[in-house]
């Protein structure tokens, strides 16, 4: 089961954004947990996981969108197809999710 402290994930989570390494393997294993239909039930159980993945594709796409000159990053590729992937297998299995996202989007 996946179980986490919701604080404790927070607070780790923009700390990690500092080390694509990290966020690469982690984007890697959630991708593969994504296909899992038991771990996707606990991974819809709050929204905020989805705006997490959500708000990592918006913060790509800002920064490729502000005309910095080290955009893309050697992780940027790799992490943004995992994410996405990850997305679109929790959107493809739930409907609220898919309702949930668009909010973040707008």
């Amino acid at each position: 089961m996946l179980e986490y402290s919701r604080s404790n994930f927070h607070l780790h989570y923009f700390s990690l954004l500092l080390n694509y390494q990290v966020v690469v393997n982690c984007t890697r294993v959630l991708a593969k947990l994504s296909t899992s239909d038991a771990c996707r039930q606990q991974i819809n159980r709050q929204d905020q996981n989805i705006q997490n993945l959500v708000d990592l594709v918006l913060r790509e796409a800002r920064a490729g969108s502000s005309g910095d000159g080290d955009w893309p990053g050697q992780h940027t590729w790799t992490i943004l197809t995992r994410v996405c992937f990850t997305l679109g297998n929790l959107t493809t299995s739930n409907e609220r999710n898919r309702c949930v996202e668009n909010t973040f989007l707008l």
